[in-house]
C-alpha cells in the first residue's frame, strides 16, 4: 500500500505505526491488519496485490452495496463469510 495523501494509523499483526504521504507499507499474506486515517482528514492510497487472487471479485461484491457501506449492509457473520470466500 502506498500513501499518496494524509497519514494512517496502521496495525499489522502486533506492530503499530503511522505511515505518511510518500511512504509504502508491505502487508504479508494472511497477517491480520487494519488501518484508518490518523487525522480527521481523508487519505488517498494506492493498493497493489501480488498475486491478486480473488481481490477483483471481492471488490465487485463489496461495490454492489451502494445504499449503505458494506459493514452496515451485512451482518457480522455475512461480512466474515464474504472475507472467507475470498481467501481473507
Amino acid at each position: 500500500m502506498y500513501v499518496v495523501e494524509g497519514s494512517l494509523n496502521f496495525e499489522i499483526g502486533e506492530r503499530r505505526f503511522r505511515p505518511g504521504a510518500g511512504e509504502s507499507v508491505f502487508v504479508p499474506r494472511k497477517v491480520p491488519h487494519v488501518w484508518i486515517s490518523a487525522t480527521d482528514q481523508p487519505c488517498r492510497t494506492i493498493h497493489v496485490f501480488q498475486p491478486a487472487g480473488t481481490m477483483e471479485e471481492f471488490y465487485r461484491e463489496v461495490g454492489r452495496f451502494d445504499d449503505l457501506p458494506v459493514h452496515e449492509a451485512l451482518s457480522f457473520d455475512e461480512f466474515c463469510l464474504l472475507f472467507q470466500e475470498h481467501g481473507m
